[in-house]
């Protein structure tokens, strides 16, 4: 027996966000992912597909894509860290 009524149960599913259904992938994001994939940062792919980051790493699997031998992606690490935030 359960001591959440409908309602709370709704709430409460929506909170651990089972609620949202993914976003689903439209073909002009798909190419821009096969084109960028091998060489950009995933935020950036991101931020220009209009997903989050674990959804362009999870697609560019599915896909099978992978990245070019010479991505290096530690050269990018600087544009995402905000100052101040760790010690060296």
């Amino acid at each position: 027996m359960s001591i959440l009524t409908s309602g709370n149960q709704q709430r409460a599913t929506q909170a651990r966000g089972k609620m949202n259904p993914p976003k689903r992938w439209s073909a002009e994001q798909i190419e821009t992912l096969r084109r960028l994939y091998p060489n950009t940062p995933v935020f950036d792919i991101a931020d220009q597909t209009g997903h989050n980051p674990q959804a362009v790493v999870k697609k560019a699997k599915l896909l099978g894509l992978q990245r070019a031998p010479d991505y290096d992606p530690h050269a990018f690490y600087g544009r995402y860290v905000k100052k101040g935030n760790f010690k060296i």
